[in-house]
């Protein structure tokens, strides 16, 4: 996959680009160009800056390997996004959910990578559904999703334990009207 995109930007506008990458990377998430992309545990960095003919340039190139299952999407064809099916996929949205549960139920905030890895599929799961009759309903059921990881960020666990059962409710609801077959 690879895609370009210009245009021209006052400073404020430089900034607050740079400043939500960043903050979109410390979630373990990252969209450009209303595409999610993989989000490395470690990169390399270079940064270039060039004077000359009256003109500056300053490059920041950043790379990084992408792992096997890493929340890389672009939704192909069959239901398949990077040779992962739906069914694959949403078994590991249940393992790392009933992680979560438990930890919440046992009165704890539910494992660092527990979270993650149940981020990143749902993320890789909402692309599956782009183009789907329920992509509409996804979005509402990655808006509880993105709030579980607020909770869970901010300590807050009986609003965590709350939003599980949300969670589980607009799963079974959707579970109910869409019943679909893997193609």
């Amino acid at each position: 996959m690879k895609f370009e995109e210009k245009k021209r930007m006052g400073k404020g506008e430089v900034a607050g680009m740079l400043k939500g990458l960043g903050e979109m990377m410390e979630r373990d998430e990252l969209r450009i160009s209303g595409r999610d992309l993989a989000v490395p545990d470690d990169a390399e960095v270079e940064v270039e800056y060039k004077e000359g003919h009256g003109k500056a340039r300053l490059e920041i190139e950043v790379k990084w390997r992408i792992q096997e299952g890493a929340g890389r999407t672009a939704a192909g064809e069959g239901g398949k996004a990077d040779g992962v099916s739906i069914g694959e996929v949403k078994g590991s949205i249940r393992g790392s959910f009933k992680a979560i549960r438990a930890a919440l139920e046992s009165g704890e905030l539910p494992p660092e990578e527990a979270l993650r890895d149940f981020m990143a599929q749902n993320r890789v799961f909402r692309d599956l559904a782009r183009g789907r009759e329920y992509e509409e309903d996804m979005e509402g059921y990655m808006e509880l999703v993105e709030r579980l990881r607020g909770a869970v960020e901010d300590r807050e666990l009986e609003g965590a334990k709350a939003l599980v059962e949300e969670i589980r409710e607009a799963k079974k609801s959707c579970h109910r009207t869409y019943r679909w077959k893997e193609g």
